[in-house]
């Protein structure tokens, strides 16, 4: 835990079922009109009231237009790696290096754990996740569930991330790791939380 007054923390999910939930936040909260027109946006030819979760995976424009969202989403995140227009190993290796810097790694792949550590940490739900919200994080997305069994769509998924993938496995040992080690530190990050929102 950093001795500094500054506390960094990060989360980390499923990099493909956070996927699933971008895609529901910038769609699934739009009309139906919006969504056309954000579709339009990035260029995008699909149907959104017709296409399947496959379909906009399987699209051109998912690895071109929406890459942001579809393609190694933490490593540009921790590196800026897109930027220099290319994500590889090195940016791997940097990005496991900055997790390193971090005061707490929170692991959210079910709401049971999101709820856990926004309590532990007195966040409440300022971490974005809502019960029945539309518009909040989609915890419980299940890429594999939400695929219907394409095999091809998920295949995609897996290509386009492998290196969040790795980085994924790596910043999850450390997520646990880091919170046996400073559970105690963790909790009065959670008070410290607590005065900063003046509570």
């Amino acid at each position: 835990m950093s001795s500094n007054k500054y506390l960094y923390m990060t989360t980390i999910r499923n990099p493909l079922n956070r996927i699933i939930s971008h895609l529901h936040h910038e769609l699934c909260i739009r009309t139906v009109e919006s969504a056309r027109e954000y579709m339009a946006h990035h260029h995008c030819d699909v149907d959104i009231v017709s296409a399947t979760l496959s379909d906009i995976i399987l699209s051109d424009c998912f690895n071109k237009t929406l890459g942001f969202i579809a393609s190694n989403y933490y490593i540009n995140m921790f590196t800026g790696c897109k930027i220099r227009r290319m994500c590889d190993s090195s940016s791997l290796q940097e990005a496991i290096r900055k997790l390193d810097a971090m005061s707490v790694i929170v692991k959210t792949d079910t709401s049971v754990e999101y709820i856990k550590y926004s309590k532990l940490l007195d966040l409440k739900f300022s971490m974005g996740y809502r019960p029945s919200y539309r518009s909040g994080t989609h915890i419980d997305s299940d890429a594999t569930k939400m695929l219907g069994g394409n095999h091809t769509a998920m295949q995609r998924l897996l290509a386009m991330n492998e290196l969040d993938m790795e980085f994924y496995e790596v910043a999850s040992r450390k997520a646990v790791e880091n919170f046996e080690k400073d559970r105690d530190a963790l909790v009065q990050m959670g008070k410290f939380s607590s005065l900063y929102k003046g509570g």
